[in-house]
């Protein structure tokens, strides 16, 4: 929904976002957007890897590069997902409860970067397969 709804809704004299000047909803909008845009340019990713046929030597270069790409811009997608969220849950708390919403966000997110973490070393060793120097077969 925070693509079609804005934190605190419109003003009614001039159509602006009542928040537009305030930091937490610039951080909002901008992580909401960079959070779509590359989670649309990983899904496109994905399926140009599944629909499309590959010969054998796709397989050397070709994928790997395609699933480097795909797999970068979904853990860039979920990061912004995660500062989109924090920023705009910012908006419903006040005073010390903003504090401990901090805290909060914070031990939310650990079971994201451990995740993160655990693929780390599929990602390390996608990476350095795909770009090291590997006997050919040809």
């Amino acid at each position: 929904m925070a693509s079609s709804t804005v934190p605190g809704g419109f003003s009614g004299e001039s159509g602006f976002p009542i928040f537009q000047n305030d930091p937490d909803f610039q951080m909002f909008t901008l992580a909401s957007l960079i959070a779509l845009c590359f989670a649309v340019a990983a899904l496109i990713t994905f399926l140009g890897i599944i629909i499309r046929p590959y010969n054998i030597w796709d397989f050397e270069r070709n994928i790997p590069l395609k699933l480097i790409f795909g797999f970068t811009c979904s853990i860039i997608s979920i990061g912004a997902m995660l500062v989109s969220f924090c920023a705009g849950h910012s908006f419903t708390v006040e005073g010390q409860l903003r504090r401990s919403a901090f805290v909060l966000y914070g031990v939310l997110c650990i079971p994201v970067f451990l995740s993160i973490k655990w693929l780390s070393n599929l990602y390390t060793s996608l990476l350095v397969t795909t770009f090291s120097t590997v006997p050919s077969f040809r």
